[in-house]
């Protein structure tokens, strides 16, 4: 009897199964920490059992603060678990004493605190204290933000899956100066007003009224968007314009993305209201004071990877609508 063939599985499979990010599994790929086990002719990446488990395997090592050189040398083979172990254990002593420190600062701040020159000689240390504190900060964000977009009226099947926030690429920075810690103070409160909840309801409304009652896979429409999202990415880092063709390739998957969720066809009067009705899906004085603050928090002071693509996207869009004459008005 000949033996079956492995199964295998594409991103968003492992990606289900693993609780691991999609964007993630390719940043893995793209090192090469987790090649795939094939590459079928669309290019869809394809993982076997064996690259599930070295997965499983790297996440484990991961929650467990080793770095991607650590991770890759454990998996590698070239360094073995009890070293790779007492080389953690040490970072770990590190930031014990890290945090006492914190506690001493935090204490003394708070002792002087009605004192507010004091007080002040302490914030570039509580600054640099809240470096430990990154990872909660970028988690705190994401979740506040999908509190804002996942509401009733979102489509229940949608409700429970969070993926499509993985492309939004939150980056805030090991250590706040002092100016980037006002910010992020104005960021916690900015989400969690009721007016800035509001607005995004208000934005997301129509997508989700678009959603219910249509049979679209959420967990294969978020991956068609990852896939747009990275390869707009790339093609950002490689300084392509919205007229190039690899960027036009893009915007038309977008675009009959799009249309198909909305029972139309990717046309070019299609794509011409689309042009038109993204702008305002982002364009209000408390979305765009986020957008500053991010930049501001952002390491290298950039526009947040989402911000990007959507401007990409954007532009790509109205460059295709400007290469097709406007319809003749038939009352004309």
């Amino acid at each position: 009897m000949e033996k079956s063939e492995e199964r295998l599985r594409t991103i968003g499979e492992v990606a289900r199964i693993s609780g691991v990010p999609v964007k993630t599994i390719r940043y893995y790929a793209d090192i090469g920490l987790l090649p795939p086990a094939e590459v079928s002719e669309s290019r869809y990446r394809l993982y076997g059992a064996e690259e599930v488990w070295r997965l499983g395997l790297i996440r484990a090592l991961r929650h467990l603060d080793f770095s991607i050189e650590e991770v890759r040398a454990v998996v590698s083979g070239n360094l073995s678990v009890p070293d790779a172990i007492a080389l953690q254990l040490d970072a770990l002593d590190n930031r014990l004493r890290h945090l006492e420190r914190v506690r001493a600062i935090l204490r003394q701040a708070a002792k002087d605190a009605a004192d507010p020159e004091r007080s002040l000689e302490h914030l570039g240390d509580i600054g640099a204290a809240l470096a430990v504190e990154a990872r909660d900060r970028e988690r705190f964000l994401a979740e506040k933000l999908r509190a804002a977009i996942v509401t009733e009226n979102a489509p229940e099947e949608w409700r429970c899956r969070d993926g499509y926030l993985r492309g939004l690429g939150l980056r805030l920075p090991e250590e706040l100066s002092p100016e980037q810690a006002a910010a992020w103070i104005e960021v916690v409160s900015l989400v969690k007003s009721p007016e800035f909840v509001a607005d995004v309801q208000g934005q997301t409304a129509p997508f989700w009224n678009t959603m219910r009652g249509r049979d679209v896979d959420p967990d294969r429409w978020q991956e068609r968007m990852e896939d747009i999202s990275y390869r707009a990415l790339a093609a950002i880092e490689r300084g392509e314009g919205p007229e190039s063709p690899a960027v036009q390739e893009i915007v038309e998957d977008w675009i009959a993305l799009l249309a198909g969720v909305m029972d139309e066809k990717p046309t070019p009067d299609f794509a011409r209201r689309l042009a038109k009705i993204v702008p305002g899906w982002s364009e209000n004085d408390r979305s765009q004071r986020l957008r500053e603050l991010l930049v501001r928090l952002d390491p290298d002071g950039d526009l947040p990877p989402y911000e990007k693509v959507n401007h990409l996207l954007l532009d790509g869009v109205r460059w295709r609508v400007a290469q097709e004459p406007e319809p003749l008005d038939p009352g004309s």
